[in-house]
């Protein structure tokens, strides 16, 4: 790749080889990552304690590795992020499985808002 300069506005600094930016200008989000990005949060220590414990999806009959941990019941469901409410998922079955509560959050939704549009007609009848 041919050399180029710093795409920060105004600055006119060659970028480092294979980036974009010169060595004045690092992304900000990288610059201060911690050394272990897989322990973030107190989700992601737990998250992972989840997947160690069980490093096969929790699925009955998946032997697909876990990739993810998930909760049972879904937090917009009231649900918690107690250990017995976790479950580590392969990536197919993860994806099913939120694409399953989109649709039931959605429908949620769409009825909340049906209630209030009633609601709303009915007062201003």
């Amino acid at each position: 790749m041919p050399p180029r300069r710093c795409v920060v506005t105004g600055c006119y600094e060659m970028a480092v080889q294979g980036t974009s930016r010169c060595t004045g200008h690092p992304y900000k989000s990288w610059s201060r990552r911690p050394d272990r990005p897989d322990l973030d949060s107190a989700w992601d220590r737990l998250s992972l304690r989840r997947r160690q414990a069980f490093p096969i999806c929790e699925v009955p009959g998946c032997t697909r590795p876990s990739k993810s941990t998930d909760h049972v019941i879904p937090a917009f469901e009231g649900g918690t992020s107690e250990w017995a409410n976790l479950q580590a998922l392969c990536g197919p079955h993860h994806r099913d499985k939120t694409l399953r509560e989109s649709h039931r959050a959605a429908k949620r939704k769409a009825a909340e808002r049906g209630a209030v549009r009633r609601t709303l007609r009915t007062v201003s009848d």
